[in-house]
């Protein structure tokens, strides 16, 4: 049974300190990209990458319950996966008091997103 689902991904500018809160939504869909948005909660038509306005660092997701299908996300920067880079759905819900932190660069307006595995 495919599980639809919805998180936020925190960035953090790296001169700036700002902090960048996206939604993104999990069709629950191996191989599927996952889709953003800046301004509000993501959906099924949204795109398949988030840019930010400023180089930024990647520092975590909180993700709401957990999908039955994919199991990790795959970051990936201008459709390359991230080398070694993989982010654990079970270890980064929503539910838990403790996540994986993580600190992968973003370069300003580089398309940054996630392929579902």
């Amino acid at each position: 049974m495919v599980t639809a689902t919805n998180g936020t991904a925190t960035f953090v500018g790296a001169r700036t300190r700002k902090v960048y809160n996206a939604s993104f939504y999990i069709a629950d869909v191996v191989t599927t990209k996952v889709k953003w948005q800046l301004q509000g909660k993501a959906g099924a038509g949204d795109t398949a990458y988030i840019q930010l306005p400023e180089d930024a660092y990647f520092v975590g997701a909180s993700i709401l319950t957990g999908p039955t299908v994919s199991s990790v996300l795959i970051p990936t920067r201008n459709e390359a996966n991230v080398p070694n880079a993989v982010v654990a759905i079970a270890d980064n819900l929503n539910t838990l008091t403790t996540r994986v932190p993580y600190r992968i660069p973003v370069r300003m307006n580089e398309r940054f997103g996630f392929v579902e595995a």
